[in-house]
C-alpha cells in the first residue's frame, strides 16, 4: 500500500485529475491536480497505462500556459 502523499494518491488514482488544456503537443494529456495542504499549489502530470509522469509543480498565481508551453 501506498503512504498518503499526494504524488501516491494519483499513482493510486491518476484518473482524478482534471485535464488541463494547452497547446504544447507534448502535452497532450495533461492533468492538474491541486495538492492538498499546499494551497494553490497545483501537479501537472501525464500518464499512460503503466506510468505518472510529473511535469511540474507550480502555484496556481504563476502564468500557467506560458510556463507549462516551455515545457
Amino acid at each position: 500500500m501506498l503512504p498518503d502523499l499526494p504524488i501516491a494518491n494519483l499513482a493510486a488514482s491518476p484518473g482524478k485529475g482534471s485535464l488541463f488544456e494547452i497547446d504544447n503537443p507534448r502535452l497532450v494529456g495533461l492533468r492538474k491536480w491541486a495538492v492538498k495542504g499546499f494551497a494553490k499549489y497545483l501537479i501537472f502530470y501525464l500518464t499512460d497505462e503503466e506510468l505518472l509522469t510529473v511535469i511540474r509543480i507550480i502555484h496556481a498565481s504563476r502564468d500557467l500556459p506560458n510556463i507549462l508551453a516551455k515545457e
